[in-house]
């Protein structure tokens, strides 16, 4: 995250591959004296291009389907 100029989205996923937590739109500038986390048990974290969170209605609870040997095929 550290020398990132563009905002970014941030998805927390549980070992079920359940998004459990989510942060829009977050800024390089707030890093370190802000830290981004779950606020329950992840397995996965998921750092995208800001706005792709809204653009693509990833909500809580919803599940990702990717296979852990080829992120490739990552579908949320």
């Amino acid at each position: 995250m550290k020398d990132r100029h563009e905002p970014f989205d941030i998805v927390w996923l549980d070992n079920k591959k359940k998004v459990v937590h989510i942060v829009k739109n977050a800024s390089s500038e707030s890093t370190p004296s802000t830290l981004f986390g779950p606020l329950v048990n992840a397995r996965y974290m998921i750092e995208l291009r800001g706005g792709i969170v809204d653009a693509k209605a990833i909500h809580i609870d919803q599940t990702a389907n990717f296979d852990e040997k080829n992120i490739q095929g990552l579908q949320l």
